[in-house]
């Protein structure tokens, strides 16, 4: 009964703490960066399975185009995330500090939006750009593009600023969140 007191007083120790929580949230980080790397080569095993590579030949060069975006913004997203995963833990403040979980949540938050906001806004646009320059409005929604698709010339314009929103948006969250877990640890030490 001892070693099991003994265990629920360690690990309540540990989640109590805080900063203990940074390094699964570094390992997050790093799984999303994987993801982001292993899914235009899943996309493209995908594609070869259900025989892309047997259509008409505008269809495969429109999804070579299409694949070469998306593999791209894969390869920025994953130099996002891993290089946000060594900052994470350091995004806390220090030691001392009593909110120790907000801040790094917050990270999250922020590069989450500025990894959403940048794909939505490029890739949108240079979706969008491809529909009204090969007119494959239709070969791009069976590629599973069917929102790129359909906007046509407006959505050359219009994903970048849905892209910068997202990522103001999220930057205010993320900041606001960091601005109260700085003037709760500042008041806790007043």
């Amino acid at each position: 009964m001892q070693k099991a007191l003994d265990f629920v007083k360690k690990y309540n120790l540990f989640i109590e703490n805080g900063h203990n929580l940074k390094n699964p949230f570094s390992w997050l980080y790093g799984l999303i960066a994987i993801v982001n790397a292993l899914f235009p080569l899943l996309m493209l095993v995908n594609a070869i399975n259900y025989g892309v590579f047997r259509n008409p030949f505008q269809f495969i060069l429109l999804f070579l185009l299409l694949w070469v975006i998306i593999a791209a913004l894969g390869a920025y997203s994953f130099l996002l995330w891993w290089d946000r995963k060594d900052k994470v833990a350091e995004y806390a403040s220090s030691n001392k500090d009593e909110f120790i979980i907000t801040p790094v949540v917050s990270h999250l938050i922020k590069t989450t939006g500025e990894w959403l906001g940048t794909y939505i806004g490029v890739a949108g646009a240079i979706i969008s750009l491809i529909v009204v320059i090969f007119g494959g409005r239709n070969i791009v929604a069976s590629l599973g593009f069917t929102s790129f698709a359909n906007t046509g010339v407006f959505g050359i314009i219009l994903f970048p600023i849905f892209g910068f929103l997202i990522i103001a948006v999220s930057r205010f969250f993320a900041e606001q969140f960091r601005a109260l877990t700085s003037i709760a640890n500042n008041t806790k030490k007043s």
